[in-house]
């Protein structure tokens, strides 16, 4: 059923500004579609598994030390390394990323849907006056 179903939509006559059209709802799809996707795939690490912080010789709660080292960000200590370039990497980054991939997805998805919404409920009452007219 697909393939008759692509065959018919190539078979039509679409005018050059109607396939402008469609190529742009197609572009705002995916898009979206993408930015959702990478979202949360990033943000499945909130909940699949965080990031482990370890202390020698304290005895801490390893969940308060896991979110803290989450909040206030982490560091990596190249010990057993023959001479490490940085005695630390400090990573206080990939924390936010998940949210602002997340924000900006909802920002570019809500005009789109605000618009559609809006443009589909004037074109409902132009029908409707036109139809009103016509009896």
């Amino acid at each position: 059923m697909l393939p008759l179903t692509l065959l018919k939509w190539k078979s039509r006559d679409v005018s050059p500004k109607s396939r402008s059209l469609l190529i742009d709802f197609n572009q705002i799809r995916f898009r979206n579609l993408f930015l959702f996707c990478f979202a949360l795939s990033i943000y499945r690490k909130y909940f699949v598994g965080n990031i482990n912080c370890q202390i020698d010789g304290h005895r801490v709660n390893q969940s308060f030390l896991d979110t803290k080292c989450f909040i206030n960000g982490t560091l990596t200590n190249f010990s057993g390394v023959d001479e490490p370039i940085f005695p630390f990497l400090y990573h206080d980054y990939y924390q936010w990323v998940s949210i602002v991939l997340l924000l900006q997805a909802i920002s570019f998805h809500l005009p789109f849907r605000l618009w559609s919404k809006n443009i589909h409920s004037y074109v409902q009452e132009l029908t409707i006056q036109k139809f009103e007219k016509s009896e």
